[in-house]
């Protein structure tokens, strides 16, 4: 039907598009005569490819990481519109991200950690729909530009790590939205500007690495609140003034 026409055809695009024919360690079974949703394999108990919902068979997982992706992600892949999983990390992925990624309102999990992606961020507030994102990984990549509003519409987000790239500006007030937020990275990048206080609304956050940065000034007062914190690294930056006294109490 033309529901698996298209799912096929976006697969099979992204197949070439990432050197499929040439530079992966492992097929997957992409291009068989087997359905679309039996693209996958089996590597060292570890399911990588394809995987699909039992009812409709729609994608639901595209899961291919350490697997010598070469190449570029097509915008064909926007039209996977089921996907809740997207994870290439770890391969030599380059060029920037698609516009189309920013509509798959199904996704849950972008882990694109460990390539060579670069641009900007293709989340603008007017072009994305992503309201059930919870783990953002694009660590040790190239991107560069401010941070968007539009990656922080999500309010299930428990994981966001940005370390490693070329971000700069401010960080949005918006940071305030994602209140399930657990663990939020953005050490080695060009942050500048002071810290919103909105950082004090995180009241679920565990970790908070910001360290290797241009941030200065003080720090909100309201941070000391976020009682469950562990982690805090703040070294590299030009921070002044003192510690809000109830940090750690």
């Amino acid at each position: 039907d033309t529901d698996h026409f298209v799912q096929r055809f976006a697969l099979a695009t992204f197949y070439f598009a990432t050197g499929g024919n040439s530079s992966w360690v492992y097929d997957l079974n992409f291009l068989t005569d087997k359905s679309e949703c039996d693209w996958r394999e089996i590597i060292r108990s570890y399911d990588k490819g394809v995987l699909c919902d039992d009812d409709k068979q729609t994608v639901k997982v595209l899961n291919i990481p350490f697997n010598v992706l070469k190449g570029f992600i097509p915008n064909e892949l926007g039209l996977l519109v089921g996907l809740k999983e997207l994870d290439l990390g770890s391969n030599y992925l380059n060029g920037t991200l698609p516009p189309a990624l920013a509509k798959l309102s199904k996704l849950e999990v972008l882990d694109l950690a460990r390539n060579s992606l670069s641009g900007n961020l293709p989340f603008s507030p007017n072009h994305t729909n992503l309201p059930n994102l919870q783990k953002v990984d694009l660590e040790d990549n190239h991107f560069t530009g401010t941070l968007s509003k539009g990656l922080f519409i999500s309010t299930n987000m428990t994981w966001l790590n940005l370390t490693e790239n070329q971000f700069s500006g401010n960080l949005p007030t918006e940071i305030g939205k994602l209140s399930l937020l657990q663990d939020l990275r953005l050490t080695h990048n060009e942050f500048s500007g002071e810290l919103p206080s909105q950082l004090g609304a995180l009241t679920e956050l565990q970790e908070l690495r910001l360290y290797a940065n241009k941030f200065r000034g003080q720090l909100p007062s309201n941070i000391g609140a976020l009682t469950e914190l562990q982690e805090l690294h703040l070294s590299y930056n030009k921070f002044s003034g003192q510690l809000p006294s109830n940090i750690g109490a």
